[in-house]
């Protein structure tokens, strides 16, 4: 699988081709039949709505259709403990301003979710489709602006080598100007370590065949 990496320090990579037309169109259409407003992890099970992030989404269930995509996800990065897939919808005008993807310890939920699954270690985001404007994903603090390309993922880890947030990956999704943008979240969780020991946050991706 080829890659182009767009970032060092942190590490920011493009995979142009990380999901098939077929599998795109999978994506779409099984998160439309679900979609409701997003929110984000809090002290509530059902998640909180926040007006940071005013796309809708929808989490799929295990689905043997999109195991695939989900594997190719674990190999890439390394990770073995993969969420289930969310897939996400931007109509113009909607976004998700500058956050970070780890659950924070602070709300119960995310409490819960370090807990029982470990802290979120890295993302890919792939783009299914092309809004005919807007809704690139930046990257403040890197400097970085990635417009939407159908099937492509960008990929990044969240650690630094000690295992603390790396606050340098504050990102966000830039509002849709025209069109509408379907993206899919992939969330790998970091493997609690023994006190002492530390990651390797810039670990170079597995080489992998698509």
């Amino acid at each position: 699988m080829n890659y182009e990496i767009l970032h060092r320090d942190p590490l920011i990579i493009l995979i142009p081709e990380f999901v098939s037309e077929k599998e795109a169109q999978y994506l779409m259409s099984a998160g439309d039949r679900l979609m409701q407003r997003s929110t984000v992890v809090c002290d509530d099970p059902d998640g909180c709505v926040d007006p940071r992030r005013t796309s809708e989404s929808a989490h799929l269930r295990e689905d043997a259709n999109v195991e695939p995509i989900r594997q190719r996800a674990r190999d890439f990065s390394r990770l073995q403990t993969c969420e289930t897939i969310q897939v996400v919808r931007y109509r113009v005008g909607q976004e998700f301003k500058p956050h970070l993807d780890q659950c924070h310890p602070s709300t119960k939920e995310g409490a819960r979710e370090i807990r029982t699954g470990g802290q979120r270690g890295a993302t890919f985001f792939v783009y299914l489709n092309e809004p005919e404007a807007g809704g690139a994903t930046v990257f403040p603090a890197a400097g970085l602006s990635v417009l939407p390309k159908a099937r492509a993922a960008v990929f990044w880890r969240h650690q630094l080598p000690s295992g603390a947030t790396d606050t340098r990956t504050l990102h966000g999704g830039a509002r849709v100007v025209r069109g509408k943008k379907y993206g899919a979240n992939i969330w790998l969780r970091q493997p609690k370590l023994p006190a002492g020991m530390q990651i390797n946050a810039q670990l170079q991706p597995q080489a992998i065949s698509g």
